[in-house]
């Protein structure tokens, strides 16, 4: 499940077990200096230490997983690592994850496209996340290394994935959360018996396909990087909108795949000290 956290009250917590929600995402926009200029209530009032406290108590009577997922563009950026050091801190021995979703512009949509963090910079931005982790030797873990290209899942998107959907604030369906709210991109509702707007899901599922592109088969990127973005694909083909799908890592490969591997050495050194043996 995806939420802000505003309501996950404990109420709300107590009844994810039973639910049987074993992963939360939960999208922050930084330190609360930063968070609560952002992400305000519609009187302006602050986000962040309400949603803190839901987290704390959640935390104690939750057994699943949470993914901090820190929205990171050109004005925050330097403020994702002080967060990232905030919530590792805080949430100390807990199951969390803590990563960086890089805003996306969208024309129409997004008033403020000078936000929006190019591939040059979003590259940047992960050999600064490899340095961050690395730093602190004494603390890489296999989610601090799943992060990051060789290792990162590049098993596709949930646009693409057979039995993923999306569930809208009404209960209409789509296949990717870009979607929400593009009233051609719905598929239905949760109150129909059949999906009403199967097209949409076949070109998702076929049409978006980076094998039928002859500039992706020229890469040497794919099948890693599986052809990078769906829904930007999506808007290539169908809406005649010029995106970069294209992998952020490839423009830092080298400095990447060199950090890359000290991570590795470094978690297997942690690993030799806690097992007494190096791990295989």
């Amino acid at each position: 499940m995806t939420t802000n956290g505003y309501l996950l009250t404990p109420q709300v917590a107590s009844e994810l077990e039973e639910l049987k929600v074993k992963n939360l995402q939960i999208a922050i926009d930084g330190t609360r200096e930063v968070h609560d200029t952002r992400r305000v209530l519609m009187n302006g009032g602050p986000t962040y230490d309400r949603i803190m406290q839901n987290i704390d108590h959640l935390v104690t009577v939750w057994k699943g997983k949470i993914h901090f997922r820190v929205n990171v563009d050109r004005q925050n950026r330097d403020n994702y690592f002080p967060i990232y050091r905030a919530l590792h801190e805080r949430f100390q021995g807990k199951r969390i994850d803590v990563y960086p979703g890089l805003v996306r512009s969208a024309a129409g949509v997004n008033p403020d496209l000078d936000c929006h963090m190019g591939r040059l910079e979003a590259s940047q931005l992960a050999v600064d996340m490899f340095k961050e982790v690395l730093s602190k030797a004494d603390t890489v873990k296999p989610d601090d290394i799943s992060r990051y290209y060789p290792q990162a899942r590049f098993s596709g998107c949930t646009a693409n994935m057979k039995n993923f959907y999306v569930i809208g604030p009404s209960g209409e369906i789509y296949k990717c959360w870009h979607d929400i709210g593009i009233e051609k991109m719905t598929l239905g509702t949760i109150f129909d018996e059949q999906l009403q707007n199967v097209e949409v899901v076949a070109n998702y599922m076929v049409a978006t396909d980076p094998f039928d592109d002859p500039e992706c088969r020229q890469c040497s990127y794919l099948p890693v990087c599986t052809g990078g973005c769906p829904q930007l694909r999506y808007e290539k083909k169908f809406n005649k909108i010029d995106h970069d799908s294209c992998t952020k890592f490839r423009d830092r490969l080298p400095e990447l795949l060199e950090i890359y591997y000290h991570m590795k050495q470094s978690a297997r050194k942690d690993c030799a000290k806690t097992t007494g043996q190096p791990k295989e």
